[in-house]
């Protein structure tokens, strides 16, 4: 995850990834799986040694899957563009420059209600088909839209370049 895709001049503002709030109903039953295999082993529940592994065992693949899920997609901002990254081992990178969506015209954040309460969400962008995107399930998406509207406008402004 080097900096090779940066041009001259360019640099990454920030970076943003899945927040563990949008996997909360996940680690609850991992968590409340994991509780019910200990405690059966302290206190005489009538639960076999195989199953208390078993259910102890899907409370742990319950939180890796969790945290993969959150670790696959991640964004990094930069003031020309937004790097969109997929993937663990094998990876593809896909760059959106702020240009190009300088005639965007649809920039939402999309929340329901306990993603509004939260403070996570997904925005989407829509222009074209190859330009349309989403960034799911990130923290504080009400800013990050703002700091997208911001680059865009920008690069609007001084006709490709972003002014610092």
């Amino acid at each position: 995850m080097g900096g090779t895709e940066l041009a001259a001049g360019e640099r990454v503002l920030y970076k943003v990834a899945k927040t563990r709030k949008g996997f909360f109903i996940e680690y609850v039953c991992a968590i409340l799986l994991i509780l019910i295999a200990v405690y059966s082993h302290f206190v005489s529940v009538q639960l076999s040694m195989n199953l208390r592994k078993v259910i102890f065992v899907m409370g742990l693949v319950i939180i890796f899957y969790a945290e993969l899920s959150r670790i696959y997609i991640r964004y990094k901002f930069t003031n020309k563009k937004i790097i969109i990254i997929t993937g663990i081992l094998r990876q593809h990178r896909k760059s959106v420059y702020y240009h190009p969506l300088a005639f965007v015209p649809d920039i939402n954040v999309e929340q329901n209600m306990i993603q509004r309460v939260f403070n996570f969400g997904t925005i989407s962008v829509r222009g074209s088909a190859e330009s349309a995107f989403e960034i799911k399930d990130i923290d504080s998406p009400h800013e990050v839209m703002k700091d997208i509207e911001r680059l865009i406008d920008e690069t609007r402004s001084d006709g490709g370049g972003v002014k610092r």
